[in-house]
């Protein structure tokens, strides 16, 4: 029962079809799943809401700088787009996975602190775009917080979850609360999985 309501609310009670644009996210959201599982395809663009995408990729320009905790299809996106990728990730075998599809990138295997202090090798300001979607997404979140500056675009993942207390209600809390930023929520459907689910994408100085 709880599965059959997340596949139509998040969880924070969102529903996650408001609209015909809505219907045709979640259609491909099903056909991306069922290919995922079936012949093990994973489609090539950042596995946030299809609104949260739709909103990114038009502030997205070749030569962007982009740091990601957690890497993923949404790394070999961003190098298509002749972006340049600095990805963490925590398990060896998926970075591996990645790291062979990767044309331009960089992507680290890392673990603990090193992980969650990676971005601290790069000038303050030195990334456009920063998401935050792996391990130790609070710690990291913090991080993030540390190099605000005008026109930095965040990307935080699954603002939904934790609702009875962790590190993603946390940090979800803090979002709400945040000032110099325009915060915007996109609850609905992303590749790869039938659940609806949050994005959120900060826009620091605007």
């Amino acid at each position: 029962m709880l599965n059959l309501r997340r596949r139509v609310f998040d969880e924070k009670g969102q529903l996650g079809v408001r609209s015909i644009r809505d219907v045709g996210d979640a259609g491909f959201a099903l056909s991306t799943a069922i290919s995922r599982i079936c012949l093990s395809h994973l489609v090539v663009r950042p596995w946030i809401t299809s609104g949260a995408f739709r909103f990114l990729k038009d502030k997205v320009k070749p030569g962007a700088r982009v740091f990601e905790w957690g890497s993923g299809m949404s790394t070999l996106w961003w190098d298509q787009q002749g972006c340049e990728v600095h990805a963490v990730e925590d398990n060896q075998v998926w970075a591996d996975i990645v790291r062979k599809r990767l044309q331009r990138g960089s992507l680290y295997h890392l673990t603990g602190l090193d992980y969650v202090r990676k971005i601290g090798d790069f000038d303050p300001a030195y990334f456009n775009f920063i998401t935050v979607d792996g391990a130790h997404r609070l710690a990291c979140y913090r991080q993030l917080l540390e190099r605000r500056r005008p026109g930095l675009v965040a990307i935080v993942d699954n603002t939904d979850k934790d609702r009875h207390g962790g590190d993603l209600l946390e940090m979800d809390k803090d979002l709400g609360r945040l000032t110099g930023a325009k915060t915007f929520r996109f609850p609905g459907y992303a590749p790869g999985s039938f659940f609806v689910q949050e994005t959120t994408v900060v826009v620091f100085g605007e």
